[in-house]
């Protein structure tokens, strides 16, 4: 099951001002960034497994293990891959499944189409690699099986180096986390399974590495992980949770084992990529190449080379875990509860009224509670349409302040999406929010375009109404490397202006990102910075420029954590950006200045977001949320009081369901 991905809501809000709202809404301004921070926030809904093909799957693999229905077998693994042209793991299996009838030159391309595809089989890349050489060999390319397959006797030897300077360690880590797991379960008296432990462990007696307790530096990661886990699960043992300690150590003594299989499962994958290398020296007349590749293979311990037609099961065997298939509708909804330190987003020296709670003040020092609904529908109804992916999303939330209503902020948003290619997520981020990918063949290049209107209402009326457009360019450089170019405009029409100046106004913003994940979708890091031009009435127009970066850690099979913090600089072109006139005369009717050189605004913002995100199963998650904004302004009032500066900090707990 893959990891939720935590639900950040909106890092920072392009909110506009809410200083000179003074005759309609002197709160409005930064509510709106405090709402996307307090709301739960959606990402796309858990997609559903597609019983159909699953079972077609398990049933093809079956056929194929069996021998004797291979026309059958295939039969099936081209009827999923129809219907899910980003299943690499059933495409593999259909490759598979040529080369053993006899059909190479098709094998060769279904295989290498595996690896592009926008799910890559649940296999070991250098396998696949292994078997697009044999396909080639037997195809009668054997120049492109000779390429082929010393890319993969040359990646698994050095992996085998590495590997075989860890085993006496790994080992030893093994042997160590077997003889503490049979000692908690024989003090939770479990005879019988602390025995079987113990004869486990007998059976690695003389494999010890010996030395200190310490690995040395150049030992994998994942050794000293497991070095670390088997000493938390020992100090468990040595507190008397005998329960818990067993239950770590079982999982060390699992992953170790794990790890020593993959072992001899590369050497197996070098033993047969020798043997298939040799083979392809030999149509080429390379002889002496040939003989020093078979001596190799003799080494590892040569087996009989198979021909085509014994091609046999991948030697991991079993069936491949189920997929999850994509929905063309989903949907989602959710409630939470918020604390909000300062919603009004106000300094600590400015108080304002606020309607509808008589001589009740609102200053920064005020604290709120609230509750949110949210609601989110997505259709995605033409996945492949020409090569393009059509899709639509529409969002609705709200806010219900306790203390203060009128700060309750309703918001609705419509986005239609166009997406052409694809990446290896199997959806694209742009700024008006995430999008299916085509379920076509991989090209490692994916276009966006974005359209989308949004309404929002404070206090129940009418406050703003926008248009987005948008475009993204995004690029594979690697596996697992993405950067992606954004364009963004965005139309603001108020419903109420200030009395000097205009908000409503046009945006356009150029944004770079590039992620790189950490051979999995949903762990990853992001990186981006941005810079923006706002068009607008005098006080309000300038530009932006931001930076941030985002974070993502599965933390197991249903817990997930999510990072992420930016600076925003807002710098203001004109003189009439001071809004407590301390440079010009409001009164002056072409704006006097009052000063030779003027000084105009510059607004800061850092924020910190981090998010944890728990499936609980049933399509239901629970999502707890941490947000912290600090914006600082070189405007001061006539005292000298930084008006414009604040500090928030909300946290927030929901629970949403996927239907």
């Amino acid at each position: 099951m893959r990891t939720p991905r935590p639900a950040l809501g909106n890092s920072m809000s392009g909110a506009p001002e809410r200083r000179l709202r003074g005759l309609g809404r002197p709160l409005a301004a930064l509510a709106l960034a405090g709402f996307g921070l307090a709301g739960l926030g959606f990402a796309a809904a858990p997609e559903e497994g597609n019983a159909a093909a699953v079972i077609k799957l398990a049933e093809a693999v079956r056929q194929f293990n069996e021998g004797g229905q291979d026309e059958e077998a295939r039969a099936k693994f081209a009827d999923v891959v129809r219907g899910d042209a980003g299943n690499g793991t059933a495409q593999y299996w259909l490759g598979l499944t040529d080369l053993r009838l006899g059909r190479p030159e098709e094998a060769r391309k279904e295989m290498e189409k595996s690896l592009r595809a926008r799910r890559p089989p649940q296999v070991d890349p250098l396998w696949v690699l292994h078997d697009v050489g044999q396909a080639e060999l037997s195809s009668g390319d054997a120049a492109g099986a000779v390429r082929t397959l010393q890319d993969v006797t040359s990646q698994t030897a050095a992996r085998l180096e590495r590997e075989k300077a860890a085993e006496p360690w790994l080992r030893r880590v093994h042997r160590r986390a077997l003889a503490a797991q049979g000692e908690a379960l024989a003090r939770l008296g479990w005879q019988d399974e602390a025995a079987a432990v113990k004869v486990r462990e007998r059976d690695l007696e003389g494999a010890d590495a010996g030395g200190g307790e310490t690995p040395p530096q150049g030992m994998p990661p994942e050794v000293r992980r497991l070095e670390a886990r088997t000493g938390a699960g020992e100090q468990r043992l040595a507190g008397g949770d005998a329960r818990e300690a067993e239950r770590a150590l079982d999982d060390v003594a699992q992953d170790a084992e794990a790890l020593l299989v993959r072992q001899r499962l590369d050497v197996t994958l070098l033993r047969r990529s020798l043997l298939r290398y040799a083979a392809a020296l030999e149509r080429l007349d390379r002889r002496e190449e040939a003989v020093a590749a078979r001596t190799r293979a003799a080494v590892l311990g040569a087996e009989p080379e198979p021909g085509a037609a014994a091609i046999v099961a991948p030697p991991w065997g079993g069936l491949p875990a189920a997929e999850r298939a994509s929905r063309r509708w989903e949907g989602r909804v959710g409630v939470g509860g918020v604390s909000d330190s300062n919603p009004g987003q106000l300094s600590e020296n400015l108080s304002l009224d606020t309607p509808g709670t008589g001589t009740k003040l609102i200053s920064g020092k005020s604290t709120d509670t609230a509750s949110t609904l949210d609601l989110r529908l997505a259709a995605n109804p033409w996945p492949d349409a020409h090569g393009w992916s059509l899709g639509a999303t529409f969002e609705g939330r709200q806010s219900f302040y306790q203390d203060f209503s009128s700060l309750n902020l309703g918001e609705a948003r419509g986005v239609v999406s166009a997406v052409r290619g694809s990446v290896p997520a199997g959806f694209l981020v742009g700024p008006l929010g995430p999008a299916r990918t085509s379920s076509e063949e991989r090209t490692g290049v994916a276009l966006l375009l974005q359209a989308g209107a949004g309404h929002l209402r404070l206090d129940g009326s009418p406050y703003l109404t926008t248009g987005e457009a948008a475009a993204s360019l995004a690029v594979r450089e690697r596996r697992f490397a993405v950067t992606q170019l954004d364009l963004h405009v965005i139309e603001r029409f108020f419903a109420e202006e200030p009395a000097v100046g205009r908000l409503s106004g046009t945006e356009v913003r150029l944004g770079l990102g590039h992620t790189m994940a950490f051979r999995r979708d949903d762990r990853y890091l992001r990186i981006e910075g941005l810079y923006g031009l706002r068009e607008a009435g005098r006080p309000f127009a300038g530009s932006l420029w931001r930076a941030g970066a985002e974070l993502a850690l599965p933390l197991g099979d249903r817990l997930a954590l999510a990072l992420a913090a930016g600076y925003q600089q807002d710098r203001f072109d004109h003189p009439e950006s001071d809004l407590f006139f301390q440079v010009f005369d409001p009164f002056n009717p072409d704006f006097q200045p009052k000063k030779d050189k003027p000084q105009t605004r510059r607004d800061a913002t850092r924020h910190a977001v981090a998010a944890l995100t728990w499936d609980t199963g049933w399509r239901f998650q629970v999502i707890a949320r941490l947000a912290w904004i600090d914006r600082t302004s070189n405007l001061l009032t006539a005292t000298g009081d930084p008006d414009l500066d604040y500090r928030r900090t909300i946290t927030s707990i929901g629970l949403g369901w996927s239907f």
